[in-house]
């Protein structure tokens, strides 16, 4: 195992899929009803340690998540996200081993394949990643606080 399985973590635009469909796609998906104590299981996919780092600390600060694992490479994100069957990934698309699109296509061949996040900084990306099966895309530049928008739109305890 080379990913990094998270077991506790101190609390520290809509190109796919519409919000709400997603919402109840997640709330199928990880078998959750209108209980806010149960949280979505989160994996992160990025070469970067200050990405991750700051991805995971956004994440408990939004509360309602859990970062089950981080990866930094393809082959570890793959490996990871088929053991620890997360509902939700966020990929970047340049990382070493795998590409980015390779772990798509893997993710999505899984028979719980999460919902996927591409959060990346090459745009040009954009369109053959929802095209092979990304639920949203973001460019890390320019729309980093969107992220933040469509997690907060996905907790379990949202009211939309």
């Amino acid at each position: 195992m080379s990913y990094t399985k998270i077991s506790f973590l101190p609390t520290a635009v809509c190109p796919g899929i519409c919000y709400p469909a997603a919402r109840a796609w997640l709330k199928y998906r990880t078998g959750q009803r209108r209980r806010s104590i149960n949280k979505i299981k989160l994996f992160i996919a990025d070469d970067s340690p200050i990405i991750r780092e700051r991805l995971v600390t956004l994440i408990n600060e939004l509360g309602g998540f859990d970062v089950v694992g981080v990866a930094k490479t393809g082959t570890e994100a793959i490996d990871g996200v088929a053991e620890l069957t997360p509902a939700v990934l966020i990929l970047d698309m340049a990382m070493p081993g795998e590409s980015g699109l390779n772990v798509l296509q893997a993710v999505k061949q899984q028979p719980s394949a999460p919902l996927i996040i591409v959060l990346t900084n090459h745009p040009a990306y954009r369109q053959r990643s929802l095209d092979a099966g990304a639920d949203y895309f973001f460019d890390k530049s320019a729309e980093f606080d969107q992220l933040t928008v469509l997690l907060e739109r996905l907790k379990p305890d949202a009211r939309h």
